[in-house]
C-alpha cells in the first residue's frame, strides 16, 4: 500500500518501528516518534495520535507486467531479504484478499473469488465501483465506474463498455478505442492483505469468497 506522507501540514519520514500490532507492521515517523498502523494508516500512539494518512491508489503486480505497460520505469535496486517473492506466494488463493474501503465502507475479495470473477461491478459506499483482476500477474484494481456499465468478461484482454462498445485497459482504466477513447477511469484505493489480518482490523467487513 502507498500513503501520502503529509500530515497536518508536516511532511513525515517513516521507518519500520520494529514493533508489531496484531501481527502487523507498525511504522514510526522520525519527526515526532509517533507510531502508525500500516493497515489502518492511522497514528495509534504519540503526538499525532488519531491522525490518518491518505491512501494513494497503487498496484501490486509482477515486474514483467508492470514493465510491459511502463517500459521507461526506473527501479530502486536493493539487496533482497528473500530469495524469491513472486505470484507463487499466493498459492492459497483463499488466504489473501484484495481489500478496499470506499466512502467508509470496507470490503474484501479473496483471490479465489477474483480469479472466478475478473470483472466485478457493484455499489460500495454509495458508489458504483469496478474491480478487475489479472490472474497471470495476480493484479487487482478498483475504479469508480460512474454511469458506465461493462460486460462481465474481457474481450481480447479489454473491458467493453456496454452502451458505447468502447474498450478499456482493465488495469490502467484507459479507454483505447471508441466513444470514450482517451478517457481514464478514476482509481480508488485498495491493497493486498492476509485475510486474517484484514478481519482483525476490520471485523465487520464482508469478505467475499468463491464457493
Amino acid at each position: 500500500m502507498v500513503y501520502a506522507s503529509d500530515v497536518a501540514g508536516k511532511k513525515l519520514t517513516f521507518q519500520v518501528s520494529g514493533k508489531l500490532w496484531n501481527r502487523s507492521l507498525v511504522m514510526r515517523d522520525i519527526e515526532t516518534g509517533s507510531l502508525w498502523s500500516h493497515i489502518l494508516g492511522e497514528c495509534m500512539e504519540g503526538e499525532l495520535k488519531g491522525q490518518k494518512l491518505e491512501l494513494i491508489p497503487s498496484l501490486m503486480t509482477t515486474w514483467g507486467r508492470w514493465l510491459a505497460e511502463h517500459p521507461d520505469t526506473t527501479a530502486l535496486d536493493m539487496k533482497p531479504t528473500a530469495e524469491r517473492f513472486g505470484k507463487d506466494f499466493y498459492r492459497n488463493q483463499r488466504e489473501f484478499v484484495y481489500a478496499v474501503k470506499v466512502r467508509g465502507e470496507p470490503k474484501a475479495y479473496t483471490f479465489a473469488f477474483l480469479a472466478a470473477n475478473p470483472v466485478l461491478q457493484e455499489e460500495l459506499g454509495g458508489t458504483r465501483v469496478l474491480v478487475t483482476y489479472d490472474a497471470a500477474s495476480t493484479t487487482a484494481v478498483i475504479f469508480e465506474a460512474g454511469d458506465l456499465r461493462f460486460k462481465p468478461v474481457l474481450e481480447g484482454g479489454r473491458l467493453v463498455e456496454v452502451e458505447s462498445g468502447s474498450k478499456f485497459d482493465p488495469l490502467s482504466g484507459v479507454a483505447t478505442t471508441g466513444k470514450h477513447e482517451g478517457q481514464q477511469l478514476e482509481k480508488l484505493g485498495g491493497f493486498v492483505s492476509y485475510r486474517k489480518a484484514w478481519k482483525v482490523f476490520y471485523p465487520g467487513s464482508k469478505v467475499v469468497d468463491q464457493k
